[in-house]
């Protein structure tokens, strides 16, 4: 490494590390605030309150509560730390999402360590620190973004550095269980298991796919049949009445990129 790149590294850390206590200064600040920070955090703790209660997320409509578009993971692990004894509160719910921020920039400073040293593993917390505002201020909420991204990238994570079958296969079940935490997880897979194709042949990459979907779909039959086919409705069918707007994906999306 050059002087003048090793400079201008060094000035990239530093401001890193700025956006990084800055995220910390803003999410520990927030954490026990007793009321919504964001319109979904309420909605994710009935979602856990009514898991506690032994009632379903998954039934029909009704004017006392209708659930959001998502799979139940997180709603689910906040109630299981509930009947543990720890009360569900607003502060529980940030305080999952705030390890699982911690375990996502974790992983992104050892993908960044193994690959080019720990400077490059210290810049990638840095740049999604101070992506933290324009991924929506998600890191430390009461929603499933965080769990989602700590699971997502544990899974390509195992994926690189496991370079086996049982280590594809372990990286397919990670991606199950993105999914059953945020449906976005799906987009990943084939991504994933094209590069491993690539790198390693089909054999990996269809032990990641096979595991992942199959996983998924075993999953998805059971929570539907236990639901009435109300899971099936919500996570997959509700979606379907959103309009797909091509301007978005064409101009927009390319706009919003040269702007970060």
């Amino acid at each position: 490494m050059g002087r003048a790149t090793r400079t201008w590294l060094d000035a990239a850390l530093a401001a890193g590390a700025i956006y990084l206590v800055g995220f910390a200064v803003i999410a520990l600040s927030r954490a026990g605030y007793p009321f919504e920070v964001e319109w979904m955090e309420g909605g994710m703790l009935t979602h856990a309150a009514r898991l506690v209660e032994g009632q379903r997320i998954y039934a029909a409509p009704s004017a006392d509560f209708v659930p959001f578009f998502y799979t139940p993971g997180y709603p689910a692990l906040l109630a299981g730390l509930a009947k543990l004894g720890f009360g569900l509160s607003f502060g529980l719910a940030r305080g999952v999402s705030l390890v699982a921020t911690a375990i996502t920039l974790g992983l992104l400073f050892r993908i960044g360590q193994r690959e080019a040293g720990w400077r490059y593993g210290a810049l990638a917390v840095g740049v999604y620190a101070a992506l933290f505002r324009t991924n929506g201020a998600f890191y430390d909420l009461a929603r499933p973004d965080a769990v989602f991204m700590a699971i997502l990238v544990g899974a390509v994570y195992v994926a690189r550095y496991r370079p086996s079958i049982a280590g594809a296969a372990a990286a397919g079940l990670l991606f199950a269980a993105g999914f059953f935490t945020k449906q976005t997880v799906s987009v990943f897979v084939p991504a994933t298991a094209l590069a491993l194709f690539i790198e390693r042949g089909w054999r990996p990459a269809a032990a990641l796919t096979v595991t992942a979907f199959g996983a998924a779909a075993a999953g998805v039959w059971a929570l539907d049949a236990a639901h009435e086919g109300w899971f099936w409705t919500y996570i997959f069918e509700g979606h379907q009445g959103h309009l797909f707007y091509w301007k978005n994906i064409l101009m927009e999306y390319w706009r919003d990129v040269l702007f970060l």
